[in-house]
């Protein structure tokens, strides 16, 4: 049985109520990691009136907006997911409501973080949340180019993040034992505004240095530097003093360096 959980996104323009059904996440035996490659531009209305939310996936290493994102059954490590949000006509208010949620078990998590208020709601049966959206005026153009309103990721900062949490996490230790090895998680949120969750794990005492650098190479922040003991640690990263952007995270733990990157937006 496929584990599936779909939001469907509704708005009203003029007299009708405008709906897009196409935002899924399924989890199946037969998946890699990776994508189901149903692109949100080529399933993008022909009507210059629409709602559409996407999720941020890749093709070719090259980021693409899809409609469905799938997984392996057996999911192991927490994943987060970048959704776009993209509407024409007169709609101010969109709403999101879970209409699939089969098969999960009961330590599944799901977390819906709303990046323009902060927001951080469980996703659960009954699910339901309404936010205020600018869309664009609606144009002819749109019955002629039915990815118009669908904007690069790199151009148009996503709007929630999806955050999948399995019921045992591979990157924390069970029954107290110690990380087996040196590992620099992903930031959570990410994309953020304007804090963000920094962990690491350490099988060892260590010399530690955690820090923040902007795309130029240049150092913004130093979260943390100093010994600490073995185990999994984590650091609150504060931007509200920063810009907008890409910014790298990282973990110098002896002789080991790590790198990730995060997304801040405002």
């Amino acid at each position: 049985e496929q584990r599936v959980l779909n939001l469907e996104l509704s708005g009203i323009s003029g007299d009708r109520v405008v709906y897009d059904k196409n935002t899924m996440v399924s989890f199946h035996p037969d998946a890699d990691f990776g994508w189901d490659h149903w692109s949100a531009s080529a399933l993008m209305p022909l009507s210059s009136v629409y709602n559409i939310s996407s999720i941020m996936g890749e093709r070719a290493g090259e980021p693409e907006m899809l409609t469905r994102a799938s997984f392996p059954y057996d999911l192991e490590d927490e994943i987060m997911l970048p959704i776009h949000i993209s509407a024409k006509g007169s709609q101010t208010e969109l709403t999101y409501t879970l209409t699939q949620f089969e098969n999960f078990p009961d330590d599944w998590e799901f977390h819906l973080t709303d990046l323009v208020t902060g927001e951080t709601m469980q996703i659960t049966e009954g699910f339901e949340y309404t936010f205020e959206f600018e869309a664009g005026e609606p144009d002819d153009s749109a019955k002629l180019q039915p990815s118009v309103g669908v904007v690069p990721a790199d151009k148009s900062p996503a709007r929630f993040s999806l955050r999948v949490t399995p019921g045992v996490l591979t990157s924390t230790p069970a029954h107290g034992d110690l990380p087996r090895e040196i590992a620099l998680n992903q930031n959570y949120p990410n994309p953020f505004n304007p804090t963000t969750q920094i962990s690491y794990d350490l099988p060892e005492s260590a010399d530690v240095r955690l820090e923040v650098y902007n795309v130029q190479g240049q150092r913004v922040a130093t979260l943390f530097n100093g010994t600490q003991n073995a185990g999994t640690h984590s650091v609150t990263f504060d931007a509200s003093h920063l810009a907008s952007g890409v910014y790298l995270y990282r973990l110098q733990a002896g002789n080991t360096v790590m790198t990730r990157k995060m997304m801040l937006v405002k």
